[in-house]
């Protein structure tokens, strides 16, 4: 019932049937929704990539049902002994659990995990990058290590002004598979209680700078030092040399300097925006925002000249900026421990007669992907078409 990447809770979604509830206070309504949700990827998942709701029941606190608008409910349980099994593509669970190997993540999580990794197109490649994750760091822990892979070092990464999170201290273990529970009013009362805002809450994007704002820069007083009187090409070389930080700083250390930055040297704060990877929403949160009437910044649409200043101090201010970087660096870790893994598992290219090839495991797992993926694309094309009639 835990996240793979930021290692915190599902909360039960609508569907779920006599769910033990959550203490009251610790969540509003939208972040409820946010936990309830997620991305389930494993190759025996029809679409090997698509969304959960999380299902619980007082006796069965333990699945998963995948949401893609399909004919047939796909369900997965979460935790067992052995790793993660599925049931048939059927509810009730009417056959046996096959043994079956599976990563959940919530919503933004999952799609930074994808972006990270470059496995954001729905190739059979792509697809294969993403589930052959489990072959190389194992299957996800039960218990008081729910979710996390090993080989990944999740407490080092930092998030705001906290150097290490560890979520460890607020997992119980439960005394039947998936019983585990998480102790949200501990976390709550913590110093780590913001982290439960969501990462998908982007500060409000500025397509001009406010007039106001530049009328305040005018009549800059005269000054006689030397960094202000250089010229202006030669600030412009040493602003693009400095971190993030310094070159804030630097910006707001003067009204000329600070005159500079919101109109000539916005393109620049821009670069350092996108440079992120984190701080503008992916295409489908953007998407979604425009579809709401909500202006966000985006790479090809937003205004080069807009007040990327502004945003750029924004997105290191905000509580739920500071987890979505938290969940970004989450994600490298997991890619990092990939990265060093991947050339001794059994997923690894070979040499084969001084050619370099994908192993028989690597192709196997291609196979089992495949199906899986083209089945999902068969049925969605049946189903635009039958609206289409």
């Amino acid at each position: 019932m835990s996240c793979t990447v930021c290692r915190l809770p599902f909360v039960p979604g609508p569907a779920s049937a006599n769910p033990r509830p959550i203490p009251p206070g610790i969540l509003n309504e939208r972040q409820y929704r946010y936990f309830a949700y997620g991305l389930g990827i494993g190759y025996q998942i029809i679409g090997v990539v698509n969304p959960v709701e999380y299902l619980e029941h007082k006796l069965d606190s333990n699945m998963f049902a995948v949401r893609a608008g399909l004919p047939l409910l796909d369900m997965i349980q979460w935790e067992s002994h052995g790793g993660t099994v599925s049931p048939s593509h059927k509810y009730p669970r009417e056959t046996t659990a096959k043994q079956s190997k599976f990563v959940i993540c919530h919503t933004v999580c999952g799609a930074l995990l994808r972006r990270t990794t470059h496995a954001e197109e729905d190739s059979v490649d792509s697809l294969t990058d993403l589930v052959e994750l489990e072959r190389i760091l194992g299957r996800p822990q039960a218990g008081s290590q729910a979710g996390r892979f090993r080989h990944v070092k999740y407490e080092d990464v930092r998030c705001g002004k906290l150097k290490r999170v560890d979520l460890t201290p607020f997992w119980l273990d439960g005394n039947e598979e998936g019983g585990n529970t998480f102790d949200f009013q501990s976390l709550k009362a913590s110093n780590l209680g913001f982290i439960l805002n969501r990462p998908d809450t982007f500060p409000k994007f500025h397509e001009t700078v406010n007039p106001d704002r530049l009328r305040s820069l005018d009549n800059a007083t005269v000054t006689k030092d030397v960094i202000t009187n250089l010229p202006t090409d030669v600030l412009e070389s040493l602003v693009i040399r400095m971190e993030t930080p310094a070159y804030v700083q630097f910006a707001s250390s003067c009204r000329l300097l600070r005159r500079h930055a919101v109109t000539a040297w916005q393109r620049h704060a821009r670069s350092r925006v996108l440079e992120l990877g984190w701080a503008v929403p992916l295409s489908s949160e953007y998407e979604q925002g425009k579809k709401q009437g909500i202006v966000m910044a985006n790479a090809k649409e937003s205004p080069a000249d807009a007040d990327w200043l502004l945003y750029l101090s924004h997105v290191h201010r905000t509580q739920s900026m500071n987890v979505r970087e938290w969940i970004w660096g989450l994600c490298q870790e997991i890619k990092r421990a990939r990265d060093a893994l991947r050339p001794d598992s059994e997923v690894a290219e070979i040499v084969v007669d001084g050619e370099r090839r994908k192993s028989p495991s690597r192709l196997g797992l291609e196979k089992q992907v495949g199906p899986m993926s083209s089945m999902f694309q068969q049925i969605k094309q049946a189903q635009n078409m039958a609206k289409q009639r």
